[in-house]
């Protein structure tokens, strides 16, 4: 049998090995520790991060949304203008239509006034040619 010195020997062996044991654990405690707050900082961060992004996106959408009208109002503007255009051009139109009408009526008159000179003339010229001048001058 062993004695009680190889006993207390064998205890204090087995007891340093679990000292040794121990320690090793709380080192794997407090590493486990110090990487669940470095992962807790990191999602912190993170979250401060997306935040941040989610305030820029907001601001970006209202810039969008304030561009999309700005340019609603140029296109809404560019329509009254094309349909002002296209009244100017129909009363512009209009106003062509009526004076070449007049031109048209105009120049009816002056064919009627050509025909009725050509008839003249020619009535003129008949006479002229019965008449015996010879006598009248003479």
């Amino acid at each position: 049998m062993a004695s009680q010195a190889e006993k207390i020997s064998e205890l204090d062996k087995r007891i340093s090995q679990v000292a040794g044991e121990l320690r090793f654990q709380e080192t794997i405690f407090l590493r486990t520790d110090a990487l669940v707050q470095d992962i807790a900082d990191l999602s912190h961060e993170h979250k401060a991060r997306a935040d941040v992004l989610d305030e820029r996106m907001v601001m970006m959408m209202d810039a969008l949304k304030h561009n999309h009208e700005d340019i609603e109002s140029l296109r809404r503007d560019g329509i009254k203008a094309d349909t002002n255009v296209i009244n100017e051009l129909g009363k512009l139109e209009d106003r062509a239509a009526a004076r070449f009408d007049s031109m048209g009526r105009r120049l009816q008159k002056l064919e009627y006034f050509r025909w009725y000179i050509a008839g003249g003339v020619i009535v003129i010229t008949f006479f002229a040619s019965m008449a015996d001048f010879s006598k009248l001058f003479g």
